[in-house]
């Protein structure tokens, strides 16, 4: 897989339904509506880190 071809898949299937929300600075971020073929790997103050279950060797961290 290409990089590009792995942005594609952030932005037509990873951005467009999940939700990241920083409830309080101090506390990790919450996330929910996360695609069926995406796993949150870890969550932190500001982002949280993805794998898409067909691409494990990728991952993407999204800040809020």
């Amino acid at each position: 897989m290409s990089i590009n071809s792995f942005v594609g898949l952030i932005n037509d299937e990873l951005l467009k339904e999940v939700s990241i929300r920083s409830e309080n600075e101090f506390e990790p971020v919450v996330v929910k509506d996360i695609p069926r073929l995406w796993k949150c790997l870890g969550t932190g103050n500001y982002a949280a880190v993805f794998m898409h279950k067909e691409y494990k060797d990728w991952v993407v961290k999204v800040y809020v």
